[in-house]
């Protein structure tokens, strides 16, 4: 059986995103001007590492 890591938001502006067997964590208000929190996580089932960009 196989477990996932779960991905929770860095801070209270964060969103988390799933897209295409990605996960990233970043803030709404990035558009603005504001800092990234950036986590990638892939979901494929070859690899489950966590990547910080």
């Amino acid at each position: 059986m196989r477990v996932s890591a779960s991905v929770k938001p860095i801070c209270r502006n964060c969103k988390v995103i799933r897209r295409k067997g990605v996960v990233r964590v970043g803030l709404i208000e990035s558009i603005r001007g504001r800092t990234w929190h950036v986590l990638l996580a892939s979901t494929s089932r070859r690899t489950s590492t966590l990547r910080s960009a």
